[in-house]
């Protein structure tokens, strides 16, 4: 049985004062876990799986058909801000942990090494800015619900964990990303996509409609 599905170019996949007692943390362009509450959820892991087996990933260089459009400025490491997911009026600083192509994995600091709350965003639409733009916007920084008790001064962490690291340039943040956007998916076209429902099942699916995500300016 065939589905129809709607194809995009991307997927419906930061300083100011902070609140001693914040909530929970998506606006825009998540793809995957909820970054505010995966300390309270189990799945499978793909990095947990590859240390249990003693397995290792195979390289994008290994895919020669697709490793020049997995390519990024990003780099791991790099801090910025990003919309809280279960409060998106506010902002949170995330770091960098992998990349492919315009999707990021990021994680909120102050999780250290757990992963568990690790989430995929797509830098075309996600509402991601480079540190300091909360507090030249006059936005509310605010650490997701499940660290929200983990510290008691969030400006000091803060401070401490920014000391030293690389902050992502706003020019990879605030441009439109129109390379980023190109594709070649038609309406009508025939492909195998991931059945929503089932997500073990592929099935076969027409594409019924293309569309992009809305520029986005540079400041002026």
């Amino acid at each position: 049985m065939e589905t129809s599905v709607s194809v995009s170019s991307t997927q419906d996949p930061s300083s100011s004062p902070l609140e001693k007692h914040p909530s929970s943390a998506d606006r825009n362009g998540d793809l995957d876990s909820e970054g505010g509450s995966g300390l309270e959820e189990a799945g499978f892991n793909w990095g947990e799986y590859l240390e249990e087996t003693g397995a290792s990933a195979a390289p994008h260089t290994s895919f020669k058909h697709v490793e020049i459009s997995i390519q990024s400025n990003f780099q791991p490491g790099m801090k910025l801000e990003v919309a809280n997911k279960k409060n998106p009026d506010t902002y949170w600083v995330a770091t960098v942990i992998t990349t492919c192509g315009q999707l990021l994995l990021l994680r909120y600091c102050g999780y250290g090494e757990d992963r568990r709350a690790d989430f995929w965003c797509d830098v075309v639409i996600a509402d991601l800015h480079p540190v300091g733009w909360c507090t030249q916007n006059n936005k509310t920084l605010m650490p997701p619900d499940a660290i929200k008790e983990k510290y008691t001064d969030w400006t000091e962490f803060l401070i401490r964990d920014l000391t030293g690291s690389r902050t992502a340039p706003a020019s990879l943040l605030e441009g439109d990303h129109a390379d980023l956007r190109s594709h070649f998916f038609t309406v009508g076209m025939k492909l195998e996509a991931v059945n929503m429902s089932e997500p073990s099942h592929i099935c076969p699916a027409s594409v019924t409609k293309v569309r992009l995500p809305p520029q986005r300016s540079r400041p002026l």
